[in-house]
């Protein structure tokens, strides 16, 4: 059988053939692979490395697409796995995602 977060392409014949699935990585084929840390993500097989999320964005571990890169607090984007940009002064944003960013309450500011 094939290690953890592994797959077996259709003709394998050795263990070499059990690569890591889309939001795993390893050194080499045929091993146990580990998700990709937080912030990063990795769409294809195999060992290919993971790409880091855009600016302002952060994923979960062995996350496998960019669209699970969402703009993190105080952050706001056109939606998952773009770059996100900051909230503008007087206004922001408590919780990750693509939600907007809001006003502060009358009497207070951001910077």
């Amino acid at each position: 059988a094939c290690p953890a977060f592994t797959l077996t392409p259709p003709g394998a014949t050795s263990l070499s053939g059990c690569v890591c699935q889309p939001g795993y990585n390893a050194s080499t084929d045929g091993v146990e692979c580990v998700g990709c840390p937080a912030g990063t993500y990795k769409s294809a097989n195999g060992t290919g490395s993971c790409n880091a999320c855009p600016a302002g964005t952060n994923s979960s571990l062995a996350s496998a697409l960019l669209a699970d890169c969402s703009c993190v607090a105080g952050y706001v984007g056109g939606g998952d796995g773009v770059t996100c940009a900051t909230c503008d002064a007087g206004t922001y944003k408590a919780a990750p995602g693509v939600s907007p960013c809001v006003t502060c309450p009358n009497g207070t500011t951001s910077a």
